[in-house]
């Protein structure tokens, strides 16, 4: 579905539907959400366990889903050049300042938004064979971006009308 289309169902949605129509389709629209979000992180787990995906009703026409986890950031992105070749759009990355502290020196550091490999001369370093990577518990190169949170929203924009139809058929 294009951005007209969705915003021509939005805009039919605020000026003809009562509270009461409204909120079958923010539950409606939250549900098939949730649901996409939870399978697409039904295989993860990590050392700190499973993804934890939550969802929400805030009022009658807004609603939220959200997923929990120590590593959600870098699961979604990716991390170092893996990640930044996995073709994450880069309108969708974080832009606001990320703050972190070094992990050999104690130095606080800071990027200015997602950066897949930022320069750190104390923890990154170039291997024999060329391989660019950093140190963390031993050597790492990053990991690929698993594209869950973009992958739920673009299927979720894409769908919209059949889930919302779907879920006022089903007299929600």
């Amino acid at each position: 579905m294009n951005d007209k289309v969705y915003e021509r169902i939005t805009a039919r949605l605020d000026y003809y539907a009562s509270k009461e129509m409204k909120n079958k389709v923010v539950r409606t629209v939250i549900d098939a959400g949730a649901k996409k979000l939870a399978q697409e992180y039904e295989d993860i787990d990590t050392d700190y366990g499973a993804v934890f995906v939550q969802k929400g009703v805030i009022s009658d026409d807004e609603g939220y889903i959200e997923a929990r986890h120590p590593e959600l950031a870098f699961i979604e992105y990716g991390t170092g050049y893996p990640g930044k070749e996995s073709g994450y759009p880069s309108a969708y990355l974080p832009k606001d300042p990320i703050y972190f502290e070094d992990p050999t020196t104690g130095q606080q550091l800071v990027t200015m938004g997602w950066e897949y490999y930022y320069p750190n001369i104390h923890t990154k370093r170039t291997s024999k064979t060329g391989e660019k990577g950093w140190f963390h518990y031993g050597w790492e190169v990053g990991q690929p971006a698993g594209k869950q949170f973009y992958t739920t929203s673009s299927y979720l924009k894409d769908n919209l009308a059949s889930i919302v139809s779907k879920g006022i058929k089903k007299g929600r």
